[in-house]
């Protein structure tokens, strides 16, 4: 586990900032330490983030991490979220810092288990099925009903009457799952990622999977169907440049797409 390779890889997540893993540098029976490494996009080479816990207490765990192009969260186990990079647009939760070279925990959050992030803005849910927003607004994806300006401090996305259970995340539109299937999006639909005008994608439809970058969108529904839309230009499969409304991807094998229904939807117990 020395000499800068990892004993044991334990997470990883892609993001357009990159790679990020997660790796166990030893453990003992009473203390462990781990470490966050970055590959930054277009490098053959990468570093560990400096953060690191060590001891008897895991609550600062990474169990969650998104990498975006210059800014980084993280969340732990304890439920907080931990904040690096470009502060410019208040992804730290507070106007100041612009920018950090170390880890800063966003405050005026409760204790969170799940995270998105976008060009400059940021999305969690909290234990409770609550949906918090921050950063920049510019094309309405913080759900604040407005659009413009910047809001550092993480506010509830209101409206909802349901607990959402998944979020994702494009370049500046974000989509919600809630705990009936029913998809909601907001942001830039100059490509047609919010995949409806009323914010309510594949209405009437139950949705169990979820996924969004740059500007596009997918969604795996009840029935197995993985269902894309948003611009679909340079991507690894054959479809159209544009969707404004979501289409159907027939692949070869559909238990593809069904194998991975199980608990989101609903996820709450």
């Amino acid at each position: 586990g020395y000499g800068g390779y990892p004993e044991l890889t334990e997470r990883a997540w892609g993001g357009p900032g990159g790679l990020a893993i997660v790796y166990q540098m030893w453990q003992s029976e009473r203390y462990h330490k781990r470490e966050v490494y970055l590959k930054p996009s277009g490098s053959t080479t990468g570093y560990s983030v400096s953060y690191a816990i060590e001891g008897t207490n895991a609550d600062n765990d990474p169990i969650e991490c998104v990498p975006q192009r210059d800014f980084f969260l993280m969340l732990t186990t304890s439920g907080q979220i931990k904040a690096k990079g470009n502060n410019s647009n208040g992804v730290f939760g507070v106007s100041t810092p612009v920018s950090s070279s170390e880890f800063m925990t966003v405050s005026g959050l409760p204790t969170i288990r799940g995270i998105a992030a976008g060009e400059g803005f940021a999305a969690a849910i909290d234990v409770n099925g609550k949906l918090w927003t921050w950063g920049s607004n510019s094309h309405g994806q913080l759900g604040r009903g407005s659009q413009g300006d910047v809001f550092p401090e993480p506010e509830a996305v209101t409206g909802l009457s349901s607990r959402i259970v998944a979020i994702a995340a494009g370049d500046n539109h974000l989509l919600a799952l809630d705990e009936t299937g029913r998809l909601h999006a907001w942001g830039d639909n100059s490509k047609g990622q919010l995949g409806a005008d009323d914010g309510n994608p594949l209405a009437g439809s139950q949705c169990h999977r979820i996924a969004a970058a740059g500007n596009h969108s997918c969604a795996i529904t009840s029935s197995g169907d993985l269902f894309y839309w948003g611009n679909g230009e340079n991507q690894p499969v054959s479809i159209d440049n544009i969707n404004f409304n979501p289409v159907v991807f027939n692949f070869e094998v559909q238990e593809r797409a069904a194998a991975l229904l199980p608990q989101q939807a609903g996820a709450f117990t």
